[in-house]
């Protein structure tokens, strides 16, 4: 997960900085329409998803194996909220389709509750 978040983080820092450059010295007039995306890539890419490595690696463990759950879900919330990112990136850009923004903003919900569900087990106190 910790690559991902680089790989956004060094993305949405490019989309960035040729913003800004071009406040400076005028590139092209369609390079304005790389903020939402930029937005989408640090916001979410970046800075929710380094939040989530970190919750995923310093909550409590469980006391047998797997010590941190089923790994499989975890993945499979990782994969659906990468998707959701990727998808809503595109959507921001789609003329033909806006459902597609939509379904993305609801894959990173779906991805984000689930990765808390599955983090609630290892919250709780044990025998309660």
């Amino acid at each position: 997960m910790l690559y991902l978040t680089i790989f956004y983080l060094t993305v949405g820092f490019t989309f960035g900085s040729l913003l800004l450059i071009h406040k400076a010295v005028p590139l092209h007039p369609l390079l304005w329409s790389f903020l939402p995306i930029h937005i989408e890539y640090l916001l979410w890419g970046w800075t929710t998803q380094l939040a989530l490595a970190v919750g995923y690696a310093i909550f409590p463990r469980f006391r047998s194996d797997p010590v941190r759950g089923n790994p499989s879900v975890y993945w499979a919330m990782l994969v659906l909220f990468n998707l959701g990112i990727i998808i809503s990136g595109i959507g921001d850009y789609s003329f033909v389709n806006p459902w597609l923004s939509f379904s993305g903003q609801l894959a990173k919900t779906i991805g984000i509750g689930g990765f808390a569900v599955n983090l609630w087990r290892r919250i709780r106190p044990y025998q309660v």
